[in-house]
């Protein structure tokens, strides 16, 4: 059975971040001693067939009937999966995210889901960090102002968590699928720098060899030439010895 006195602490530290993030007025001395006393004396059968509390959402001063979902992904990304997610099936643009109005709480008013409610509805959700993770309450009510739940419009309110519960596999999916898909684009992106990289292993290697062949020839074709060079020398000193006795006869036959 779940503990009521954790859930009681959950939302009072709820109710005081978000007085503190919204500059609501502070919680009075009564109510605060209320709270905590519900802490300490509540039973699981005072709670029996209600909404747990630490499913409520705090809205308009007030903790209302709601429902939670916890996730795996960050805040911030649970706030674009569910604006996508409400835009995607049911085609309602919820209000209070983006780069310039980047809230807690998301909201869409007046609207109408005729799957989830017949009439004219307010929906209000709000996104709560939990680290690198994250949860995700909802709360709704008619055009009366009137909170849905479990004593009114019970199957609404039901339903309402069905929602939730859908939005939770559509994120995660979603986000670890995008996630997956950049990893593997990266990993296409490493594998095409290895494969360059050996195509210009391969050229250097073939230029390499280009080079030994030509290097092979230049020094073939340079023993060549040095014995080339060795056979002039030796047939110039030949030469030089038939000039020196050519001129040696020649000055004998002067003396005579």
């Amino acid at each position: 059975m779940p503990n009521p006195s954790r859930w009681i602490a959950e939302d009072l530290s709820d109710l005081l971040s978000l007085q503190q993030s919204n500059n609501t007025k502070p919680m009075t001395l009564t109510r605060l001693f209320f709270t905590l006393a519900l802490a300490f004396f509540l039973t699981p059968t005072t709670i029996l067939g209600q909404a747990a509390a630490d499913d409520r959402m705090y809205h308009d001063e007030e903790l209302r009937e709601g429902h939670t979902v916890s996730l795996t992904i960050p805040a911030e990304a649970s706030k674009e999966q569910l604006e996508d997610f409400m835009d995607d099936r049911y085609d309602v643009n919820l209000k209070g995210g983006g780069l310039f109005s980047n809230k807690d709480v998301l909201s869409a008013e007046e609207i109408s889901i005729p799957a989830l409610y017949p009439e004219s509805m307010d929906l209000y959700f709000r996104v709560i960090p939990v680290g690198n993770e994250s949860k995700v309450k909802v709360t709704a009510r008619d055009s009366g102002d009137t909170y849905f739940g479990a004593s009114h419009m019970n199957t609404t309110f039901e339903a309402l968590g069905r929602i939730l519960n859908d939005y939770s596999i559509y994120a995660e999916n979603r986000f670890y699928t995008d996630r997956l898909n950049e990893r593997q684009e990266q990993v296409e992106d490493v594998m095409k720098d290895i494969q360059k990289n050996e195509e210009d292993i391969e050229k250097n290697k073939s230029k390499i060899q280009d080079n030994l062949d030509e290097n092979a020839e230049m020094e073939s074709e340079n023993r060549k030439m040095s014995a080339e060079i060795e056979d002039l020398e030796k047939d110039l000193k030949k030469l030089k010895e038939q000039i020196e006795g050519a001129k040696r006869s020649l000055n004998e036959a002067n003396e005579k």
